[in-house]
């Protein structure tokens, strides 16, 4: 019985000095923080004019969720995956309640009582009125299949968000078509930003990752910032005592054997 135990102990042993070559690899959730401005222009026939903010800092707005993170060594990776569970949501505005209301207004033109929301812009054109744009419990999924890691850096061209909650709030007056709409946010973009970067201090990994993605159309809107994501990756010293008790008990059994 005694010799049985002893070879599954030099066994495991065995497989632990293997794993000691290498940091811990698979995947591993990082917690995301950051911020995404949101502009847009609105092409009326006379060329592309640019949305302005409802208040001060409304066209910006914190993100803070998860990212789930595959790599074959979270200390010095060589690959990079982020998978589809990858989840940012977007805070509401903090300077107050935005227009419209969150159906659109109450009539093209009314754009109701203001309510709290992620983003606030609008379109002032003067004589012919103003036109208020909300954006309202936005939520990302970010994904990215596996991109090499060179130096630290690797692309974020793959990335892409998928809007998987929000709406976007409208309210127009008669003179610019009249709209009072609320519709959901299905949006999927690619991220056309430079590399995203890597780093490791002592156990934290750190990834930085830029963005810039737009929404083509008449109504074009682009969502553009840096999103800061931190986790901690396992040290390898743990594993290494792991493998050091357990030759050493290895050593024990054979000689009392």
């Amino acid at each position: 019985m005694m010799k049985i135990q002893l070879k599954a102990l030099l066994a495991l042993t065995a497989l632990v000095a293997v794993g000691l070559s290498t940091a811990p690899a698979g995947a591993l959730t990082f917690t995301a923080l950051g911020n995404l401005s949101l502009t847009g222009t609105v092409d009326l026939g006379g060329g592309a004019i640019p949305f302005t903010e409802q208040l001060p800092g409304s066209s910006l707005a914190a993100y803070n969720g998860t990212i789930e993170v595959v790599a074959d060594d979270f200390l010095a990776p060589t690959s990079i995956e982020i998978l589809g569970g990858s989840l940012l949501v977007s805070q509401d505005y903090p300077g107050g309640p935005l227009l419209p209301a969150a159906d659109g207004g109450v009539a093209p033109g009314d754009p109701g009582i203001p309510v709290q929301a992620n983003y606030g812009i609008e379109l002032d054109t003067g004589v012919f009125g103003v036109a208020y744009a909300a954006v309202r419990g936005l939520e990302w999924s970010l994904s990215a299949p596996a991109e090499s890691v060179i130096a630290g850096t690797f692309s974020s061209l793959s990335q892409t968000l998928s809007a998987t909650a929000g709406t976007f709030d409208v309210n127009t007056p008669p003179a610019l078509g009249g709209a009072a709409s609320s519709d959901p946010i299905t949006t999927v973009i690619s991220n056309t930003a430079g590399d995203s970067i890597y780093v490791v201090n002592g156990t934290t990994a750190i990834m930085l990752i830029p963005f810039s993605a737009t929404v083509p159309g008449d109504l074009t809107l682009t969502y553009a910032g840096t999103i800061v994501a931190t986790a901690t990756v396992p040290e390898p010293a743990s594993c290494l005592l792991l493998g050091v008790g357990l030759v050493a008990i290895a050593g024990l059994c054979r000689r009392k054997m």
